[in-house]
């Protein structure tokens, strides 16, 4: 049986995930552009490419802008008062 070419790993799974994962850890990733600005990514703030821009996205997640749109009426756990175990003490 032939050997995978990476020390150590069993020759008996060369040609298992365990082998393509490593040898697919080895390889650079395709440049992508930040999903804010479209600049290309950096290393650090991947997926984004700085600080600013993952800060952007946070905000947008926090503020309930990438909210899915509902039909629905609001129901009763949508109110913005107080549960009603808070309003017994």
């Amino acid at each position: 049986m032939r050997g995978s070419g990476i020390p150590g790993l069993d020759p008996a799974i060369h040609g298992g995930h365990i082998a393509r994962m490593i040898r697919n850890e080895k390889k650079t990733p395709a440049a992508a552009n930040c999903p804010i600005c479209g600049e290309p990514t950096e290393k650090e703030w991947r997926p984004f490419c700085s600080r600013r821009c993952a800060d952007i996205d946070l905000g947008r997640w926090m503020t309930g802008s990438y909210a899915i749109p509902s039909e629905d009426e609001p129901g009763p756990e949508d109110s913005a008062g107080p549960d009603e175990d808070e309003r017994g003490r």
